[in-house]
């Protein structure tokens, strides 16, 4: 469920960071980059329609588990203030 989540967050925030853009302002993400779900779940190469898993750098099995446990369930613990802290 919780990758749900930031899945669907990561595509809020994209969203909202092309409106951002759109408006000539600047949109300051919640989650800070390695926490987003395109840096450890899905890592890219290129852009646009170009953009390919770059698969080099994608975390699997242990690293994944240890990531995930060790880094981002600790850092997302501090994401409820952190979100409510924004202006």
């Amino acid at each position: 469920m919780w990758r749900l989540f930031l899945k669907y967050l990561d595509a809020l925030e994209h969203d909202k960071a092309t409106e951002a853009v759109l408006d000539g302002k600047k949109y300051t993400h919640i989650l800070d980059q390695p926490y987003r779900w395109e840096a450890w779940a899905a890592p890219s190469t290129g852009s646009g329609q170009a953009r390919r898993i770059d698969h080099n750098t994608a975390q699997t099995g242990d690293d994944l588990i240890a990531f995930v446990n060790q880094k981002l369930f600790p850092y997302l613990q501090g994401f409820k203030a952190k979100a409510k802290a924004r202006p």
